[in-house]
């Protein structure tokens, strides 16, 4: 603990550059791949949310986490940490598997039900969760509708 308090100061900048997801149909996880599956080219597993503001329009993407050919450490703060920053109210979470595989590991589903819990306890709605491979991609929204027809 230091002798001096410090200040947390936090700068919002929007920017002039355009937006490539401006007008995207983006109620899909087949339109969320075709704008995120390039991360299938990786030699590294990642960890990018994307945030979207109350009309569900996506606000901004960050890539959370990088980690190694095999996996890919992350906090679950560290994913809410970007989505307060950006004044987000929900998220989909995309993660890329190096072996080509889509299916989503023992280790992604049981961090997936950590950020469930987390997003619920913050009131910010987790949209999907989706596992990029080499041909396709995994959607917990795609394969496991029973959560979302509510």
């Amino acid at each position: 603990m230091g002798r001096y308090l410090k200040e947390l100061k936090i700068r919002y900048v929007k920017t002039k550059k355009r937006n490539p997801f401006y007008g995207n149909n983006i109620d899909s996880p087949d339109e969320i791949y075709k704008m995120f599956k390039n991360v299938r080219l990786n030699d590294k597993e990642q960890i990018i949310s994307v945030h979207f503001n109350n009309r569900l329009e996506i606000n901004c993407f960050e890539v959370v986490s990088i980690g190694d050919s095999g996996s890919c450490l992350f906090s679950p703060k560290e994913i809410f940490k970007g989505i307060f920053l950006s004044n987000s109210s929900a998220f989909i979470l995309i993660h890329n598997h190096t072996t080509g595989d889509s299916r989503p590991s023992d280790q992604d589903l049981k961090v997936l039900q950590i950020i469930e819990k987390g997003s619920e306890l913050v009131g910010v709605q987790l949209l999907d969760f989706m596992v990029i491979g080499d041909y396709d991609y995994w959607s917990l929204k795609k394969n496991c509708k029973e959560k979302y027809e509510k």
